[in-house]
């Protein structure tokens, strides 16, 4: 059986690991769980150790600091031009939660494709409704994009914004992160499905009783966008 070019595992919040097909694990924003008492754990990572870890920023939810002796730690606050690593290329794109920079997005490539890891772009998704930010966010993410990891919930609700967001993007797949309830993600799948009510089905929505996705090869984006609803786990590697 071929090795899938990558699978994607959630651990919770906004944490991932990405595996890919060349064996190079990557951990986005493995942060303390329930931080600031809010409630969207992030899951154990048990024996995993990470070739890469990004921070996309240093929030308790987002950072655990210096935790993985071994890994290449990419620390968006101070990385501001691409980095390879094992064939993989991090690129990173200064995004907005609060003010302009303050968080750094990750374009990971590798073999053709194309993965964008948001973090916490939230300011940037408040702004979607504003012509001169939609205009700004097009242009900063005008490259094609296999699969978005987006950011759809914050201090006030965002999910309309949000759904407006990955419609401009027009990614191939998505995969909702960073929410703080099962009906915040429920309502963001909502409004994508009312989308697909108003004639053209944009959305396809699938929503997985699991946390793993692979992606077995790139292909040329659809006239609709794949949206993958993932149940956080525990960390257990996937035997090929």
């Amino acid at each position: 059986m071929a090795v899938p070019l990558l699978r994607l595992h959630y651990l919770g919040h906004s944490s991932f690991v990405l595996r890919f097909a060349n064996g190079v694990s990557v951990l986005t924003d493995y942060g303390k769980s329930n931080s600031f008492g809010l409630d969207s754990p992030i899951c154990d990572l048990g024996d995993l150790k990470p070739d890469v870890v990004l921070y996309s920023h240093h929030d308790d939810d987002h950072d655990r600091g210096d935790e993985f002796p071994g890994a290449t730690i990419l620390d968006g606050s101070h990385l501001f031009e691409e980095v390879g690593i094992d064939g993989i290329v991090f690129e990173p794109i200064k995004t907005t939660e609060h003010s302009r920079g303050d968080n750094t997005s990750f374009m990971i490539s590798l073999e053709g494709l194309a993965i964008l890891f948001a973090g916490d772009c939230q300011g940037d998704i408040d702004t979607i409704a504003q012509p001169a930010e939609r205009e700004r966010i097009e242009a900063l993410f005008a490259r094609r994009i296999d699969l978005l990891l987006v950011p759809i919930d914050w201090a006030h609700p965002i999910a309309a914004n949000a759904a407006a967001f990955v419609g401009l993007l027009r990614p191939r797949t998505v995969v909702p992160m960073h929410y703080w309830s099962s009906q915040a993600k429920a309502g963001f799948l909502a409004l994508l499905e009312e989308e697909n009510g108003r004639g053209e089905k944009r959305f396809l929505i699938e929503e997985l009783e699991q946390p793993n996705y692979a992606i077995d090869s790139v292909g040329a984006r659809g006239a609709a966008v794949s949206v993958i609803s993932l149940e956080p786990a525990p960390w257990q590697a996937v035997v090929s």
